[in-house]
Protein backbone atom coordinates (compact mmCIF):
# COMPACT_ATOMS: atom_id res chain seq x y z
CA UNK A 1 0.00 0.00 0.00
CA UNK A 2 1.13 3.42 -0.64
CA UNK A 3 2.07 5.56 2.43
CA UNK A 4 1.29 9.12 1.38
CA UNK A 5 -2.23 7.22 0.67
CA UNK A 6 -1.95 5.92 4.24
CA UNK A 7 -1.29 9.52 4.84
CA UNK A 8 -3.78 11.21 3.27
CA UNK A 9 -6.61 9.11 4.69
CA UNK A 10 -5.33 8.94 8.48
CA UNK A 11 -5.19 12.97 8.79
CA UNK A 12 -8.95 13.46 8.73
CA UNK A 13 -9.52 10.62 11.62
CA UNK A 14 -6.53 12.34 13.32
CA UNK A 15 -7.73 15.55 13.58
CA UNK A 16 -11.48 14.36 14.74
CA UNK A 17 -9.39 12.53 17.59
CA UNK A 18 -7.73 16.08 18.18
CA UNK A 19 -10.88 18.13 18.74
CA UNK A 20 -12.63 15.31 20.83
CA UNK A 21 -10.12 15.35 23.56
CA UNK A 22 -10.15 19.33 23.45
CA UNK A 23 -13.49 19.77 23.47
CA UNK A 24 -13.30 16.88 26.73
CA UNK A 25 -10.51 18.76 28.49
CA UNK A 26 -12.32 22.04 27.71
CA UNK A 27 -15.95 21.42 28.95
CA UNK A 28 -15.24 18.44 31.57
CA UNK A 29 -16.80 20.63 34.35
CA UNK A 30 -20.01 21.26 32.38
CA UNK A 31 -20.84 17.98 31.15
CA UNK A 32 -19.92 15.96 33.78
CA UNK A 33 -23.54 17.31 34.99
CA UNK A 34 -25.39 14.94 33.27
CA UNK A 35 -25.72 11.78 35.48
CA UNK A 36 -28.16 8.66 34.89
CA UNK A 37 -28.98 7.23 38.24
CA UNK A 38 -31.37 4.29 37.74
CA UNK A 39 -32.99 3.23 40.90
CA UNK A 40 -34.55 -0.86 40.41
CA UNK A 41 -37.82 -2.50 41.25
CA UNK A 42 -38.03 -5.28 43.42
CA UNK A 43 -38.40 -8.47 41.02
CA UNK A 44 -40.15 -12.20 42.22
CA UNK A 45 -39.74 -15.24 39.75
CA UNK A 46 -42.04 -17.78 39.80
CA UNK A 47 -39.11 -20.09 41.16
CA UNK A 48 -39.27 -18.28 44.07
CA UNK A 49 -35.80 -16.15 43.64
CA UNK A 50 -36.25 -12.80 44.75
CA UNK A 51 -34.15 -9.60 43.31
CA UNK A 52 -34.37 -6.58 46.11
CA UNK A 53 -35.20 -3.20 45.03
CA UNK A 54 -32.28 -0.50 44.95
CA UNK A 55 -30.33 2.03 43.51
CA UNK A 56 -28.49 1.23 40.28
CA UNK A 57 -24.62 2.48 39.35
CA UNK A 58 -24.51 6.08 38.62
CA UNK A 59 -23.54 7.02 34.79
CA UNK A 60 -22.11 9.93 33.67
CA UNK A 61 -23.19 10.24 30.62
CA UNK A 62 -20.31 13.24 28.90
CA UNK A 63 -18.04 13.00 31.78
Amino acid sequence: MNSSALAKASVPYLLLIIVVVLGQLAFQESLSVLIVDPHFPEVNTSFGWLTPAGPGRSISLLG
